[in-house]
């Protein structure tokens, strides 16, 4: 009796689906950035043509937290490997704490510099989209995930990797603000982009990065790498249409 209810027993969360397209995604890195490179490939085209660019333009805030969400997803599910308490706290806590300098600098300029947003990535709580946090931990994440794992195996110092981190968040920030005021996600007082900008960004990535490397255990902290395929591809995205549609 208890071979055959062995037998006939329904297959468990961790045959399903759902997990297995998720571990492929996991296992195999082209499958990940391929999926990735395909959907934002998409967005790419249809940001380029006239025709299509306010249906893209409609659903950037949709299509950003998809693609957040996806990026997350082993983390996400139920058989998730990295979804442990501290990782899902440092989440919160730097999805709260960039929100909320976000918010401080949008009304000061103390932060950031003087910028407003538009609607282009949501409707501003605070005059700021709640994306703007969620993108903030995906990219930071991402960064981290591309140079973390491979720096701690190396014996680099977590000090060190956090700069780099920063450094590469910051990179991405350079390559995607233009095209950022180009589509009206958001629009800089004067219309050039401050320096402030960019050491705001090095410095609250560098935050987030020390918090990652030193409160995760390393099991959670290499437990997913579709985000650092995430990044990649937005990277993609952006430089794109900064040559494509802004001009370089």
């Amino acid at each position: 009796m208890t071979g055959a209810a062995a037998t006939s027993a329904p297959a468990g969360p961790s045959t399903g689906y759902l997990p297995r397209i998720l571990r492929i995604l996991e296992e195999r890195p082209a499958a990940g950035l391929g999926l990735f490179g395909i959907f934002y490939g998409v967005g790419i085209a249809g940001h380029l043509a006239d025709a299509t660019r306010p249906l893209m333009l409609a659903i950037t805030p949709w299509f950003l937290l998809l693609m957040g969400l996806l990026a997350l997803a082993t983390l996400l599910g139920a058989g998730g490997r990295g979804g442990g308490r501290r990782f899902w706290t440092w989440a919160g806590v730097t999805f709260l704490a960039t929100w909320a300098l976000e918010v401080l600098g949008v009304h000061t300029g103390i932060v950031f510099g003087e910028y407003v947003y538009g609607r282009g990535l949501g409707a501003p709580v605070l005059g700021v989209p709640p994306l703007i946090g969620f993108n903030w931990v995906l990219v930071c994440l991402g960064v981290l995930i591309w140079i973390a794992p491979a720096g701690e195996r190396r014996g680099v110092p977590r000090p060190v990797l956090a700069v780099g981190a920063a450094l590469l968040a910051t990179g991405f920030d350079w390559v995607m603000e233009p095209v950022a005021i180009e589509l009206g996600y958001w629009s800089w007082a004067g219309g050039a982009i401050p320096l402030q900008n960019y050491v705001a960004w090095f410095g609250i990535a560098l935050g987030a990065s020390l918090g990652w490397l030193y409160a995760l255990p390393k099991a959670v902290r290499t437990a997913t790498r579709l985000p650092a395929w995430h990044v990649v591809a937005q990277l993609f995205f952006f430089a794109a249409l900064r040559v494509g549609l802004v001009g370089g």
